[in-house]
């Protein structure tokens, strides 16, 4: 429920310069010489759904904010000295004034497969997918994780048992046969 104001976003400015190459690293290094970390490449595609993270990770997540109020404070005075502060902060402000998405559904419960179920059973999916979201809070896991989106869908549309699905390597045994149990519930209320 918290909704975020007053951003400043850096993307206009460095559209507004006119920058060759726009990626954070390119920019970071065109404009405070600052070269991306060598082994950038290999956390790019990183699944930042597994627990827990890597330290390399969190190392290469913080390398890409560290640098953000040195970027921002010679972004600015470049956009000042070229003339485009006025530009910069209409375009700034569009991006203030779009409102967040923050009551917005899981994209399962979003896509098309969801909307081709009957009521009844996109009630269920709802129902077992809000079962499945809170064992994930409690032991700190990806809900795919937890219980794959796949199988949820399967007990819905072709009616298989919660209890065909084995828990994947991390899930903990304890909570898993819980949950399953919840979902048998479910499914026959």
């Amino acid at each position: 429920g918290i909704l975020m104001t007053a951003i400043l976003d850096l993307r206009p400015a460095v559209s507004l310069l006119g920058l060759q190459k726009q990626g954070l690293g390119s920019v970071l290094q065109e404009l405070l010489g600052i070269e991306p970390p060598r082994d950038k490449q290999k956390y790019q595609q990183y699944n930042w759904t597994r627990r827990p993270i890597d330290a390399g990770a969190m190392a290469y997540a913080i390398d890409d904010v560290v640098h953000l109020f040195r970027l921002r404070e010679e972004l600015l005075s470049r956009i000042n000295e070229a003339g485009l502060t006025d530009r910069y902060l209409l375009d700034n402000f569009a991006v203030q004034d779009r409102v967040p998405e923050t009551d917005r559904k899981p994209g399962m419960l979003r896509d098309g497969r969801f909307r081709r179920l009957s009521p009844d059973q996109q009630e269920l999916l709802e129902r077992l997918h809000a079962e499945r979201e809170a064992v994930a809070r409690e032991v700190n896991l990806p809900p795919n994780t937890v219980y794959p989106n796949r199988a949820l869908l399967a007990i819905v549309m072709d009616g298989r048992s919660p209890e065909g699905v084995r828990p994947s390597r991390g899930m903990p045994v304890e909570p898993f046969n819980a949950l399953v149990t919840r979902l048998s519930e479910e499914c026959s209320r």
